[in-house]
């Protein structure tokens, strides 16, 4: 679904399809559905993979009702009493797993111990948000660039480590290895730079922040050195682009970040979160970065190099990715003879 929503989004920008909705309210719909019932159902599954605990099935029906509701009333009214009472139940259910996760994170030593603050602290964005919809459009959009930022800074990105790290392999056969050893300086910078980061693309946009940015995505791409070369191919690039994000020190401009947001939580987060190998793997990433890059590209050079075909690129690269997207999530046939 929100796969769907984004392509017929790039596509009405580049006027090839209708929209018969109100183009804002379609991007929100979008947007929700992509963070309510994608990330944080995989987050979940990571957490469940390291030991932490996850809702159980009646909270998760309830969980995803609640998502269904607030994707299709915000894609019909926007920010309207039914999608707000949605998204509170939602957050709701975010804060009560961050909860019952509080002393189970207090023994990690890894940077997923950040998750349920980060949880609580995001959430606090919310009432603010609501305040501000209508009246100061500008801070709100600020605001919630902050408050989805800290969550895949400090809750998405932790959890598509720590899961990556359960399945690397360890001295001694038959074992796991910790989450993390008190040496590794990585995951203590996490926390910081992850916030100055958030920050800096959200309400409280300065150069010291755009130096956060590109230390977090260096310290996120060193913590990921034991992975597979081709995820770790895909951390690298978003450490780059952290890293050229030094080019505006006052803020990037809102589209270029919303592109690489997509590459990240397409690309590394997803192919982290997926297990994704091969050629599915590889296809995913390339969709992911390509969509992100022509997006970006579009917007740095004034002179309208790709024009309204930067729109129809990256609902190509979009629908190859949710191609590969699926091929990936699949049932693998090894789960399938488990189950029989």
């Amino acid at each position: 679904m929100a796969a769907t929503l984004g392509v017929w989004l790039r596509l009405y920008y580049a006027g090839l399809v209708p929209l018969p909705l109100d183009a804002l309210d379609w991007r929100h719909a979008h947007s929700h559905a992509g963070v309510y019932a994608v990330l944080f159902p995989l987050t979940w599954l990571a957490w469940r993979r390291a030991g932490l605990p996850v809702p159980g099935p009646r909270t998760t029906a309830l969980y995803f009702f609640s998502c269904a509701v607030a994707t299709l009333t915000f894609a019909v009214a926007g920010y309207a009493l039914p999608s707000i009472v949605a998204s509170a139940v939602i957050a709701a259910i975010w804060l009560f797993t961050a909860w019952s996760a509080r002393g189970v994170v207090r023994v990690r030593h890894d940077a997923l111990r950040l998750a349920p603050v980060a949880i609580v602290l995001s959430t606090a964005f919310i009432p603010a948000i609501a305040a501000t919809a209508r009246r100061a459009p500008m801070l709100a959009s600020q605001l919630v660039h902050g408050f989805l930022s800290i969550l895949f800074f400090l809750v998405v990105i932790p959890a598509a480590l720590a899961h990556t790290a359960v399945d690397e392999p360890s001295d001694e056969p038959g074992s796991r290895p910790p989450p993390a050893r008190r040496g590794d300086w990585d995951a203590r910078l996490i926390g910081p730079l992850g916030l100055g980061a958030a920050l800096h693309l959200g309400p409280l946009p300065h150069f010291v922040g755009a130096v956060a940015l590109a230390l977090f995505g260096g310290v996120v791409a060193y913590a990921t050195r034991r992975m597979p070369r081709w995820p770790r191919a895909l951390w690298l690039a978003f450490a780059l682009g952290g890293l050229a994000m030094l080019a505006f020190p006052n803020g990037p401009p809102p589209t270029v970040a919303v592109a690489g947001l997509h590459f990240l939580l397409l690309g590394p987060v997803f192919v982290s979160f997926a297990n994704a190998q091969g050629l599915p793997g590889l296809v995913a990433g390339v969709s992911a970065l390509g969509m992100g890059g022509v997006l970006a590209v579009d917007v740095v050079l004034p002179s309208a190099v790709l024009g309204a075909h930067a729109h129809t690129l990256a609902a190509i690269f979009g629908v190859v990715w949710a191609v590969a997207a699926v091929v990936i999530l699949r049932p693998r046939e090894e789960a399938r003879r488990v189950r029989t």
